[in-house]
């Protein structure tokens, strides 16, 4: 079966990276992650101007500036495993004074990270049903003191203390009752209360937060105004509001907080402006709403008064034409100053059946390589250290091409994720 093809070079402008190879004594080492390419985002969460990620397919958190007019690519964290920088299927994250906290969905843990820097600070968890344990955690919120955390798979909800992860208490079982839950995921608390997206039971609940006793419900599977089909996000505003992402509604619906009454929604099926594809987590920062719209694989920014549309980042894993006769620009740039570029290294995930060249140009000037050849295999794809000039006022573009004649439309398969550079130039 044909399979597509997929090169993504990512950017980040107007600063200077320092590679370790070639700079030893410099720490920071930086690999420029997904600047507006996300696998399957699945969460969000804000603080301040900050915008971090969960990229659940490619596990890695990202962190993005969400004032920038393109959401500017800040950092990222994250590689599949079980090590202190690494996830395995982050699903879920909360923002808390100086932390994001990660549900680390697969590692059945939660991970406590600096908010700046996305440095490892602490995690706690393991497998199993026990008070410290986890089950596959999705949703996480917090009320500055305690966790809440939407513990899936053991189907209830758990309380954590922040300041040493110790457990509070649970509420929850398999089932379709006050106190029971069917693979809960979103969770956000608000004024005293907790309201959990109660997944397969396609219904939203409101808890006490001191002791997460059973207030209200709301919901039954369709599509009317009172039903959800699978929620999968929930979040607050600041005016009582609550929004839930009904995922396989592909819609975004708006709530009281109060007494769950229905206010508003948005959304069909499809990648338009006012289209979702299973949406996943949603966050809140005045006056705007952000929301993992997962298998369309971007963030999209909506006013949260009457939920129009506003803006999004992001691409969908279409690819390029990887025939062997043409030349694919996969990555363009104007030069805003003369750049010198002193290494490369390109990082790619997927598989490849057969052979690639490509090549950088300054304007239609190939500056280096003339063209590499050579079978792609998984980690660095290709590294080299001679030093690229290009004046300014001139487009820098890496181009891409499979060798073979024969391969035909998009034939093949590639994820180029990661790019590193040391003494990256300024783009316009």
């Amino acid at each position: 079966m044909p399979i597509r093809t997929r090169w993504v070079f990512f950017p980040y402008r107007s600063r200077w990276y320092f590679h370790r190879r070639h700079h030893p004594s410099v720490a920071s080492s930086v690999s420029v992650g997904p600047h507006d390419v996300f696998e399957h985002p699945c969460y969000p969460c804000i603080s301040g101007d900050d915008l971090f990620i969960c990229d659940r397919d490619d596990d890695f958190i990202q962190k993005m500036d969400k004032e920038h007019p393109e959401f500017q690519y800040i950092t990222h964290v994250g590689t599949n495993g079980a090590g202190d920088d690494q996830f395995n299927e982050p699903s879920g994250i909360c923002c808390d004074g100086d932390y994001i906290f990660v549900a680390d969905r697969m590692n059945s843990r939660i991970v406590k990270r600096d908010k700046d820097n996305l440095e490892y600070v602490s995690k706690f968890g393991s497998l199993g049903s026990g008070d410290a344990q986890f089950y596959y955690p999705e949703g996480i919120c917090s009320d500055g003191t305690y966790l809440y955390i939407a513990d899936s798979t053991n189907h209830r909800i758990k309380k954590h203390l922040i300041s040493d992860s110790s457990y509070v208490a649970k509420i929850g079982t398999q089932g379709l009752g006050d106190d029971q839950f069917n693979y809960p995921r979103g969770i956000c608390y608000y004024d005293g209360h907790i309201f959990i997206a109660d997944r397969n039971n396609d219904r939203i609940q409101k808890r006490l937060a001191s002791d997460l006793s059973y207030v209200a419900k709301i919901g039954t599977q369709g599509s009317g105004d009172d039903q959800f089909w699978q929620p999968e996000g929930i979040c607050a505003d600041s005016l009582g509001n609550i929004y839930i992402t009904d995922h396989s509604n592909n819609r975004i619906v708006k709530r009281l907080a109060s007494d769950l009454s229905y206010v508003a929604k948005i959304g069909s099926g499809g990648s338009g402006d006012d289209q979702f594809s299973y949406p996943h987590g949603i966050c809140f920062s005045n006056p705007y709403l952000y929301v993992a719209d997962g298998d369309n694989h971007r963030i999209v920014k909506r006013l949260a008064s009457d939920l129009s549309y506003v803006d999004k980042t992001g691409a969908a894993t279409e690819g390029v034409n990887a025939n062997g006769r043409t030349w694919v620009t996969i990555f363009s740039r104007q030069i805003a100053s003369t750049s010198y570029f002193q290494g490369i290294t390109l990082t790619k995930v997927g598989s490849w059946a057969g052979t690639a060249k490509y090549r950088i140009l300054c304007g239609s000037t190939k500056i280096y390589p003339e063209e590499f050849e050579g079978t792609i295999n998984n980690g660095v794809y290709q590294e080299f250290y001679r030093p690229l000039l290009c004046p300014n006022n001139r487009t820098f573009k890496v181009q891409f091409r499979s060798t073979s004649v024969s391969d035909v439309g998009p034939s093949q398969t590639m994820n180029l994720n990661r790019l590193s550079i040391a003494n990256y130039g300024s783009f316009l």
